[in-house]
């Protein structure tokens, strides 16, 4: 067997066994009976494949969102979607629109869950949960508040940029680095993103952790015909509530 392999799915493995806690770098060594400095390179790897996420600078790291595409299991981050579950059941009923919990890895904006007038509450595993964060007004709410650094790496990624025709309507062109941050700082002022796009409004809010950093945003769906007050107004203002009620909390 290759070692290496098999150090990175004795982490996952771990890791996997308690999803909510955050593990220093020092006790997933000892797992794999490692030095940490050795560690840190295969943590690094499974992080960026979006196996592993780190928290914060000096916190640790978790299960990533990458594992929800092999497992077919909502393991990352299930506490958001438990406190998400009965306020999507009740706001999908109530207005007969679908509610999105969105977060962001990497350069890909993963679906933790959604909830629809046709369906009960459930993890989205369908390829479409997995989008290029350029892409989607959601994900480009949650690029905005990423530290800038991260926004840096990320263009430098993407390198060329060809935008695909769907995403042109979200981004200045040319998207030069300077157009890039630029674009990121104005939508970061606006606590709000409501874009219509192909027949449908998107209404999307940032969701804050305890840090009063965005984990993650709440996105409804609605189709572009319906959007008109007072319906409107009342989407948004219960988009927002909910966003507001599950900030805060982790």
């Amino acid at each position: 067997m290759i070692q290496v392999i098999q150090r990175a799915f004795t982490l996952l493995s771990a890791v996997a066994g308690e999803p909510q806690k955050i593990w220093g770098i020092s006790e997933l060594a000892k797992i794999i009976h490692v030095q940490p400095s050795t560690c840190f390179h295969i943590v690094n790897s499974m992080q960026e494949l979006g196996f592993i996420e780190r928290v914060g600078k000096r916190k640790g790291y978790r299960l990533g969102p990458a594992v929800m595409n092999i497992c077919h299991s909502n393991l990352y981050r299930p506490e958001l979607v438990w406190k998400a579950d009965p306020l999507f059941r009740e706001f999908s009923m109530e207005y007969r629109v679908k509610i999105e919990l969105i977060v962001l890895h990497g350069r890909r904006r993963y679906i933790l869950c959604h909830a629809e007038p046709e369906h009960t509450l459930r993890v989205d595993y369908n390829p479409l949960s997995c989008e290029d964060v350029l892409m989607t007004p959601s994900g480009k709410l949650l690029l905005s508040h990423a530290p800038e650094e991260e926004q840096k790496n990320l263009y430098d990624q993407l390198q060329p940029i060809e935008l695909p025709p769907d995403a042109k309507d979200l981004w200045p062109e040319p998207l030069t680095r300077e157009n890039y941050l630029g674009e990121l700082r104005k939508f970061r002022e606006n606590h709000v993103v409501i874009r219509e796009k192909g027949g449908q409004t998107v209404v999307a809010f940032p969701l804050y952790g305890k840090d009063s950093r965005v984990i993650a945003a709440v996105a409804s769906i609605i189709p572009a015909y319906l959007f008109r007050n007072p319906f409107r107004e009342q989407v948004i203002r219960a988009t927002y509530q909910i966003s507001s009620a599950l900030s805060g909390i982790f």
